[in-house]
């Protein structure tokens, strides 16, 4: 079983301060509620700082100082992350429908077929496949600081406890992720609607002002004991 709640990160982690394992239960909820609303900035973020790792990694192979490599790769990467952004969903769609398929439905284990169905599932669904990305590395994220902070609070072995309940752990990753999707949907319709209303009410406020009723004229002594028949009359 490919486990979401990996017990060999949680061993490595282990003695990890209380206010880090804070700040991951924070980013996770912040990218469970609102990883489509920011998809851009969280986009550009870790492929800045992949490119950029990759490129102090690797630098001295390519003949160039690593934090030149580095920062040149990074910026580079910052500045075409969202032309490649559905180069992106393709690959990670792909990868995690080929994943899936190989741990869970052995019998279907086709890796290229799996990797571009997944891809294209990915790329023609893009809003959905984003939300659930998102909503999923939320829980997992939440899910590794809540475990490690229950560690140190000492209500549990951490590492122990998710290697015997990878089925649980499982059954509440999957459910989180949908819970985060609905989620997300409900704030975007939120933010969508009230964009319409802000909008609606710029337009009414650049609308013309009416013109101001005309102001009837004092009428003399005479045309107070006459009409307007009269005066028809008269012509």
């Amino acid at each position: 079983m490919f486990p979401l709640i990996s017990p060999d990160v949680l061993a490595d982690l282990r003695g990890l301060s209380m206010v880090s394992c804070g700040v991951a239960i924070g980013v996770g909820a912040v990218l469970w509620l609102f990883g489509w609303w920011g998809h851009r900035f969280w986009i550009v973020l870790l492929t800045t700082l992949g490119v950029g790792l990759t490129g102090l990694a690797y630098g001295q192979h390519l003949g160039v100082p690593p934090p030149v490599a580095g920062l040149l790769l990074a910026l580079a990467a910052g500045m075409l992350a969202l032309s490649l952004a559905r180069i992106a969903a393709f690959v990670s769609a792909g990868l995690l429908a080929w994943l899936a398929i190989h741990h869970y439905l052995p019998a279907w284990d086709v890796p290229l077929v799996s990797f571009v169905v997944g891809g294209l599932v990915g790329v023609v669904l893009f809003r959905l496949w984003l939300m659930a990305l998102t909503s999923l590395a939320g829980v997992v994220c939440a899910a590794h600081g809540s475990l490690l902070l229950a560690e140190q609070l000492g209500k549990l072995d951490a590492s122990t406890w998710a290697a015997g309940h990878q089925q649980l752990l499982l059954i509440v990753c999957a459910g989180g992720s949908v819970a985060g999707v609905f989620a997300q949907s409900i704030l975007e319709r939120w933010q969508w609607n009230r964009q319409r209303r802000l909008e609606a009410r710029a337009a009414a406020e650049a609308e013309p002002a009416p013109a101001p009723a005309p102001v009837p004229r004092r009428r003399t002594w005479w045309q107070i004991f006459s009409t307007e028949a009269d005066y028809r009359r008269a012509a």
